[in-house]
């Protein structure tokens, strides 16, 4: 039984170090993807100020049509940096779209990677459910090979101690105490009661206590003793 627990922890050890590994990568995976996301969205919210900026330069670009970014400087309707502003427009609306694009993308991406590492983890949670099951079969039914094999013993005990007895009913003028611990202990055994059941008990188990005569008299002669020249009559 120690060695089947060995192997478990080793074999639990192993899928600890699987399960460790995959936590290690999706978790460097997903570090990176925030990062990028992190990164994305900085620049996302510094367009969307940028647009905001030059919202008013819009709307003096449409109150003058016709009129040259040049001109409008000239005129002060607008200064150097809003018409940099203006001419850079086209390029920071292409930069956004790219940018909005590639934030879907990891979007995407962290929404599989949470999808397998839960898929993933069931299988292996799964797995690990289906050992112990295993496990707790093999266990129990150990343990009722193990009650089995104690009974048998209880009763084979039991049956020597009888045999023993009857062999001492065979003995010619044998009046000592063991022979009267035996006749006692065959009284109480074929009781037939709880008292019955307690005093097999003790024979089995071999208990340091003094077995009573047919007479009721306690004799020097112990149950321990009475099993053991059970055993072995010789």
């Amino acid at each position: 039984m120690s060695r089947m627990r060995t192997r478990l922890k080793c074999h639990q050890w192993k899928d600890v170090g699987l399960t460790l590994a995959r936590i290690g990568t999706f978790a460097t995976s997903t570090r990176n993807w925030y990062v990028t996301i992190g990164t994305l969205a900085t620049v996302a919210h510094l367009l969307t100020i940028s647009k905001s900026a030059m919202q008013k330069t819009d709307a003096i670009i449409e109150a003058n049509p016709g009129v040259s970014l040049d001109e409008l400087v000239a005129t002060r309707k607008i200064n150097a940096d809003q018409k940099a502003s203006a001419e850079k427009k086209p390029g920071l609306q292409a930069q956004r779209a790219q940018l909005e694009e590639q934030f879907g993308h990891f979007q995407k991406y962290g929404q599989e990677q949470d999808e397998k590492f839960a898929r993933e983890k069931e299988i292996l949670k799964k797995a690990h459910s289906s050992e112990l099951d295993a496990l707790r079969d093999t266990l129990k039914a150990e343990a009722v090979l193990e009650q089995k094999k104690l009974l048998k013993e209880k009763i084979l005990t039991l049956s020597r101690f009888l045999r023993a007895a009857a062999a001492r009913r065979q003995l010619e003028d044998d009046d000592s105490d063991l022979t009267k611990a035996f006749e006692g202990a065959l009284l109480q055994v074929y009781g037939g009661d709880a008292t019955a059941v307690l005093a097999a008990e003790k024979l089995i188990d071999g208990a340091e206590e003094g077995v009573p005569s047919t007479e009721g008299i306690l004799l020097s002669v112990t149950c321990m003793f009475t099993s053991h020249i059970a055993q072995d009559p010789r």
